[in-house]
């Protein structure tokens, strides 16, 4: 959180994405959105 950053992982690919804390909302939302579809499809 120093650099106004953090890291996230995705549980369905395990691909790390470091996030900047203000694009946060909208990134997390997109990616929440895919990950979902992506589970919900297997």
């Amino acid at each position: 959180m120093k650099s106004n950053q953090f890291v996230a992982v995705r549980r369905d690919t395990g691909e790390k994405l470091t996030i900047a804390e203000d694009q946060a909302e909208t990134k997390l939302k997109d990616i929440l959105e895919e990950i979902h579809t992506n589970l919900y499809s297997r």
